[in-house]
């Protein structure tokens, strides 16, 4: 039996772990694989789990330590309940992020970052067969600037919306970034915050105003906070779309109004979203919130608080809790492999803990 490839996940932040652990799926294909964590001979049982968990949540059919050893007891429920969801990794995402070198791409970062805050699971495929097949039951995609058009109207012509991300670094001074808006996992945990993302540096602004703003961005935009974030791009000066076609609309203009910097096309049944601006935490948050309403696509559990990340896997539900605090949860219904417990409604989920909640009164071990 071909040995499993195994990946290593160095310590990173809360976005760094699931980006990680994202492109290691993204790398595995379709074999399974296993999550090797550098950190985990530092942690208690409970944040071991909690890795397991969070592994699970991204696709890996094991988790390991350092030296190679299984983060889960052998035979115990959790080990059994994980087991049971490597066995069926038929989980399909509503958002995909179609790129060939996802790690090289600063644009797809930010992308899957604004996705995996708002809570959409995003999912990273290679363009090549087999994540092309992955795609037929999602409903918006993300590419880069360089995929081919034929590819890019087969999506369309599959009822896709197709978000192209054409932007590019051009050497802009530092702009105080929004992401203490919208990053809604991260900004629970202290290490955001040191790290400079809720808190702008002396002497940063924010970046460049978009200008002709379409009411359906403002809108979006105002669903994120109130006051609500203006859209802005980190650009000093990006360039405007071009090529635009007759059909497409303005969404937005670049700050010095010389053209546009955000369209919406349609194509087919579907639409493309073309982007030339590398846009701030808050604006990529409402266009995507606008993109994914446009799809018929929402987050599965958008009630969740600050701090937890929430996926689905074969039907079991996987919450992992990033904040520093305890966060409380509601309508969580079945039992909770970590701690063996049934789960009636609320419940409590600790710093760096999880919970693999499965059918109400199911004890993993009895499932078929």
């Amino acid at each position: 039996m071909t040995e499993m490839p195994v990946f290593t996940i160095p310590p990173a932040s809360a976005h760094g772990l699931a980006f990680a652990l994202d492109c290691a799926r993204a790398e595995a294909g379709a074999r399974s694989w296993i999550a090797r964590f550098e950190d985990a001979a530092r942690m208690s049982e409970s944040e071991r789990s909690g890795r397991a968990v969070l592994a699970a949540a991204h696709g890996a059919a094991g988790a390991q330590g350092g030296a190679g050893e299984s983060l889960v007891a052998a035979g115990s429920e959790l080990d059994e309940a994980l087991g049971s969801l490597a066995a069926r990794d038929d989980e399909l995402a509503g958002i995909v992020l179609l790129c060939a070198d996802p790690e090289g791409s600063g644009p797809l970062r930010a992308w899957h970052r604004s996705a995996w805050e708002a809570g959409y699971a995003p999912r990273i495929l290679r363009p090549d067969e087999r994540g092309l097949a992955l795609t037929r039951a999602c409903r918006l995609a993300i590419v880069e600037g360089g995929l081919g058009c034929e590819l890019i109207e087969d999506l369309c012509g599959r009822g896709l919306q197709v978000i192209r991300d054409e932007s590019a670094e051009d050497g802009h001074p530092r702009f105080a970034d929004s992401g203490i808006v919208a990053h809604r996992i991260s900004r629970a945990h202290r290490a955001f915050f040191e790290s400079g993302g809720g808190v702008p540096s002396p002497g940063d602004g924010p970046g460049p105003l978009l200008r002709d703003v379409s009411p359906l961005l403002h809108r979006a935009m105002d669903l994120l906070g109130d006051p609500a974030p203006a859209p802005r791009t980190l650009n000093a000066s990006p360039p405007p779309l071009r090529g635009i076609g007759a059909s497409a609309q303005l969404i937005a203009s670049v700050p010095d109004a010389s053209g546009p910097a955000i369209t919406r096309e349609p194509i087919a049944s579907g639409g493309l979203w073309r982007i030339s601006a590398r846009l701030d935490a808050a604006t990529s948050r409402g266009l995507l919130a606008l993109v994914a309403a446009v799809a018929h696509l929402a987050p599965p559990h958008p009630e969740m608080p600050d701090g937890v990340e929430c996926a689905r896997r074969s039907g079991a539900l996987l919450l992992f809790n990033h904040a520093d605090r305890a966060r409380e949860l509601s309508a969580i219904i079945g039992r909770d492999a970590v701690s063996g417990s049934e789960c009636t409604g609320h419940a409590l989920l600790g710093p760096a803990s999880a919970m693999l909640v499965v059918g109400a009164g199911e004890d993993p071990r009895r499932r078929a």
